[in-house]
């Protein structure tokens, strides 16, 4: 199952987010993690086997990281569109 998750830190120092970015990586279920703008800090895509295997992974992981304000998840549903390649505007390609 893939779960989108939004996580809004306390602080966002550099310090903070280093150190928050760094825990992330290490974390196999995350295949992507990126540092956004607006409400939240982060918006990062998780993949688990089971509601089990992400239950485990928000209490014992995410919920434990220091500085972390808010963790607001959202489960697919189905995946409606994925693209793999990157467009490139037609003056590059020629």
């Amino acid at each position: 199952m893939t779960v989108i998750i939004l996580v809004k830190l306390e602080r966002e120092d550099d310090k903070t987010l280093r150190e928050f970015e760094t825990a992330i990586k290490n974390r196999d279920e995350v295949m992507e993690c990126y540092l956004v703008t607006g409400k939240f800090d982060y918006f990062i895509r998780v993949v688990v086997p089971s509601l089990a295997t992400y239950e485990t992974f928000l209490s014992e992981t995410m919920l434990r990281m220091p500085n972390i304000a808010t963790v607001e998840s959202s489960f697919t549903l189905r995946e409606v569109s994925r693209k793999v390649v990157t467009p490139l505007p037609q003056s590059i390609i020629r």
